[in-house]
């Protein structure tokens, strides 16, 4: 090796650590955080049911899970993707495997640092990367997300993947089909990962369609068919219908009944649901019990329920949906009860959330030219709470768009040079 050859290496181990060392940080942070918030050995929050699909699927029981309320057996009303990752370290290590879990969990986590910083890269370039790597490891809403949020420590960076992938596809350049055909597969994997997210797939390709015409909005949508196949197959097989879920009636009963809002959003949503079967009529109760053999059934019956009741009070299903939205938005974390550093650490992350994303589709033109992927995940996120319902939780991808768009508009600020990043 000559005298030459031994600064170029050190000059690539100098290079590398930057990237690395935030992501290391953010991966000791959270599962400092899992172990701190995870309070027995039976897992992590908000297991309850992922915990149960999953453990269900390791015992050779299939992908299952006992509904509450005497509702029956449900195959297909959870998307999988989640429960798969607890099942995969459960087979492997055993249950509960809570210490392996979190780190599992931590390490998606980190990853979604990862992809905040592509995004960014996207939006302004290499210095926003590492201000956005930074800034995710140490964001402390996605902190405490990664580790007690269920399904959010999957989906939040399959969205922000999604979105990266979405604004690439729209770019006018070469390798057109290629782009759509990864969007689709992101928006495809996303959409296992949460069922609700097929509601933002249609903006994301009309923004493909806006830019790159029908044949790229056709492959990213064939790409996402493609994807979502195997799961709606399986759904057939166990429920008998070709179907994405099965949850949709029963969440569109829960979020539009007056009853519910005693109780949310200052309480769960959970809590407003059981005083909903608290206060049903006995024989409408044990219809719905008597379909909790016929998950699709049973289901179309709850909407049925929905329905009627918002032809019944138009207005007040309208203030209800303003309420759902408000619940969705709001700068106070609900529900309640919660601890005032939760309430504290929330109010700051959204505020700045909400700043940054204005601060940097300001100075950005990248940014201002994906405005309509951004504003598609908005729009779609505030229709599903509309129709059902929604809390601060479900914004959690969001968060990671924040990141990366107030780190590039750090990356628009001079340098010690005095010059603007590139």
């Amino acid at each position: 090796m000559t005298a030459a050859a031994a600064p170029s290496r050190s000059t690539g181990q100098r290079g590398l650590l930057p990237w690395v060392l935030p992501l290391a940080v953010a991966f000791a942070l959270r599962c400092g955080a899992g172990f701190l918030v995870a309070p027995t050995d039976q897992g992590l929050r908000g297991f309850d049911f992922y915990g149960y699909m999953a453990d269900n699927l390791v015992g050779g029981r299939g992908l299952r899970w006992a509904f509450y309320e005497g509702l029956g057996w449900k195959y297909a009303n959870r998307a999988p993707l989640y429960p798969l990752l607890v099942a995969a370290v459960r087979w492997v290590f055993g249950t509960p495997a809570r210490t392996v879990l979190i780190v599992a969990q931590s390490l998606v986590g980190s990853g979604a640092v990862a992809c905040t910083a592509l995004l960014a890269f996207r939006w302004g370039g290499r210095r926003a990367a590492l201000v956005a790597l930074w800034i995710g490891a140490l964001w402390p809403y996605s902190i405490l997300a990664d580790t007690g949020l269920v399904e959010h420590v999957v989906y939040a960076p399959l969205c922000i993947l999604a979105a990266w992938a979405a604004a690439s596809a729209s770019d006018p350049a070469p390798l057109g089909d290629r782009r759509a055909l990864r969007a689709g597969l992101l928006f495809g994997v996303a959409t296992l990962a949460r069922l609700t997210f097929a509601v933002t797939t249609p903006l994301l390709a009309f923004c493909v369609l806006r830019r790159q015409g029908l044949r790229a909005a056709l492959v990213a949508s064939a790409a996402m068919a493609l994807v979502l196949a195997p799961w709606v197959a399986r759904n057939h097989e166990a429920v008998g219908h070709w179907t994405l879920g099965t949850d949709s009636g029963r969440a569109l009963w829960v979020g539009n009944s007056a009853i519910t809002y005693e109780k949310y959003p200052a309480e769960s949503i959970d809590e407003g649901e059981r005083e909903l079967f608290r206060r049903m009529d006995p024989a409408l109760a044990a219809e719905i019990r008597g379909l909790a053999s016929e998950e699709v059934a049973q289901d179309a019956r709850f909407r049925e329920i929905a329905v009627a009741a918002i032809v019944a009070d138009p207005l007040g299903s309208l203030v209800r949906a303003g309420r759902r939205m408000c619940a969705l938005w709001s700068v106070v974390y609900n529900p309640g009860p919660t601890s005032a550093a939760k309430l504290a650490i929330y109010a700051a992350s959204f505020c700045a959330l909400l700043l940054a994303a204005c601060a940097g589709i300001a100075v950005q033109p990248r940014m201002r030219a994906d405005l309509p992927v951004i504003l598609s995940f908005a729009a779609s996120f505030t229709l599903v709470a509309a129709v059902f319902w929604g809390q601060p939780r479900y914004l959690a991808p969001l968060h990671g768009l924040g990141v990366a768009a107030g780190a590039a508009w750090v990356a628009r600020r001079p340098g010690r040079s005095g010059s603007v990043a590139p």
